[in-house]
């Protein structure tokens, strides 16, 4: 896909710099809407994990610019945005995950002797 870089208000295209200090990415200037960014893109590796947005680049007539296509995005959601889901936390600190075999060993520890009720 090759396009030619009509002006929109949604437009995402990036322009590359060249690479990065330790030569394992390359530098960019990313122009979303009226907001300019740098950043860097990196290639992905299995289990390692993302930081950022997983993008694909479609070539534009300038060679150095590319429309951006967002396949992920790895920042997480703010609680309550839209689009979010019922497991977003809402809440600050670890995850409040309890399955049964965790409260059934919960159980067992914190049990007083010679009763059967939990402490």
């Amino acid at each position: 896909m090759v396009r030619t870089g009509a002006d929109d208000s949604s437009e995402d295209v990036v322009l590359l710099r060249g690479p990065t200090e330790d030569g394992e990415g390359i530098g960019i200037v990313r122009k979303r809407g009226a907001r300019v960014e740098t950043g860097e893109l990196r290639p992905t590796a299995e289990g390692k994990p993302l930081h950022g947005e997983l993008v694909r680049l479609h070539a534009r007539t300038p060679p150095g610019v590319y429309d951006v296509e967002v396949l992920y995005d790895a920042k997480p959601a703010a609680p309550g945005a839209a689009g979010g889901t019922a497991s977003d936390k809402a809440h600050a600190g670890p995850a409040r995950v309890a399955t049964e075999r965790y409260r059934d060993g919960w159980e067992r520890v914190f049990r007083r002797r010679g009763d059967d009720k939990p402490n």
